[in-house]
Formats: structure tokens, sequence, C-alpha cells
């Protein structure tokens, strides 16, 4: 056995081990922009149904006023 097989064969299992490690985190980063993604949507969704509920609290509120300002 000479002195550079094992050198040798670090390096490749090195970079084995670092390719792994940064298709996991392309793959973790991948997730975590789709999670984004669909979170901006959400609070998208969420700003608009908010909106509706107001207009409809404002609405129902203005029919009370006007029934509660009905002559008896």
């Amino acid at each position: 056995m000479n002195a550079f097989s094992h050198s040798a064969i670090a390096p490749t299992n090195s970079t084995q081990a670092k390719e792994r490690l940064y298709s996991q985190l392309a793959s973790s980063l991948s997730r975590m922009s789709r999670a984004i993604g669909q979170t901006a949507d959400l609070c998208e969704q969420l700003q608009v149904d908010l909106h509706a509920m107001r207009t409809f609290a404002g609405l129902d509120a203005a029919k009370h006023v006007l029934w509660l300002k009905q002559p008896t």
C-alpha cells in the first residue's frame, strides 16, 4: 500500500458527502420556496376574506341602524 492510497479515497468520499449535502440543501431550499409561496397566497386570500368581512359587517350594521330608525 502506498502513501497516496488513502489520500485518493478521502477526497472522493468527502466530495461525495459534500455533493450529498448540497443536494439536500437544494431540496430543502426548494421546499422552503414552495412553502413561502403558499404562505404568501394564503396571506393574500386572508386579506381578501378580511376585506369581505369588514364590508359585510358594515352593511349589516347599516341594516340594523335603518331597522332601528323605522317608526313603530
